[in-house]
């Protein structure tokens, strides 16, 4: 919550000082403008991406640590032996939590408390959701071995799922790239070749010209912005990821409509 707080902070710094670099040193050109916006808002939206990337990578090694801590609870030890065992093995970003999670029940907390606890720590609501069910079934009366390999089983036929999605809606992901060129490239031509003529039938129409010229530029940011996000959403299910998009579209809005400006 803190590191937010200081990116929206920081972010918002360098957007003041950015516009009023623009509009005092540079007469508020369009170019400027589009950094200064695009320097407010990439911060916050790269730094949600970059924690929905690292929660997909838990999520993935979370199911084969269900696996194996089903099957190792098979050897009838305890949890607390269970997870001295599971803390020594290799499960990459996940294992700062796995060893977290021994400490605790180590320390006397109760396991499932912990189990919780670790959930949370992740960010991850598939992984916060898959240990409620845990917790919720062995109440029930069920086998903890069998419940481990079965939300395992769960996670990893999910992930399946999301993988396959993905890779279907590549051609979606190349279909919005080439509308928004083309509506990109439709705003210049009409910026070069129709606003101009206003200026030709009189002069009053060159306050209008340069109010459309702000406009259409962004307008064009706009777009360029909320095509990423829905590409995201649609291509990776989650609209922060689509920040990696947003980023390229907007950043090559401003180059190709700057070398027009």
């Amino acid at each position: 919550m803190k590191e937010e707080i200081f990116i929206i902070i920081g972010s918002a710094i360098a957007f003041i000082a950015i516009t009023y670099i623009n509009y005092t040193y540079f007469g508020g050109t369009n170019v400027i403008a589009g950094v200064s916006l695009l320097t407010s808002i990439a911060p916050y939206l790269i730094y949600k991406s970059i924690r929905a990337a690292r929660a997909k990578k838990l999520e993935d090694i979370f199911n084969n640590f269900l696996f194996d801590l089903g099957n190792i609870m098979e050897t009838k030890i305890s949890l607390v032996q269970a997870m001295g065992s599971m803390r020594e093995r290799d499960y990459g970003i996940l294992s700062p939590y796995i060893k977290k999670l021994y400490v605790d029940i180590s320390w006397g907390v109760p396991f499932f408390d912990a189990f919780v606890k670790m959930g949370k720590s992740t960010k991850s609501k598939l992984i916060d959701k898959s240990i409620s069910v845990i917790i919720g079934s062995f109440v029930s009366g069920g086998n903890l071995k069998k419940i481990f390999n079965a939300v395992g089983l769960h996670v990893r036929e999910l992930t399946k799922v999301k993988e396959t999605v993905r890779s279907k809606v590549k051609t979606i992901i190349i279909t919005t790239y080439l509308i928004f060129f083309g509506l990109l490239f439709s705003l210049i031509i009409i910026k070069e070749n129709f606003l101009p003529a206003l200026t030709t039938i009189s002069k009053s129409n060159e306050a209008l010209l340069s109010d459309t010229n702000q406009l259409l530029f962004y307008l064009i940011i706009i777009q360029a912005f909320f095509a990423g996000i829905v590409t995201g959403e649609m291509a990776e299910g989650n609209a922060f990821v689509g920040v990696k998009h947003s980023l390229v579209l907007v950043s090559m809005a401003i180059i190709v409509y700057g070398l027009f400006t």
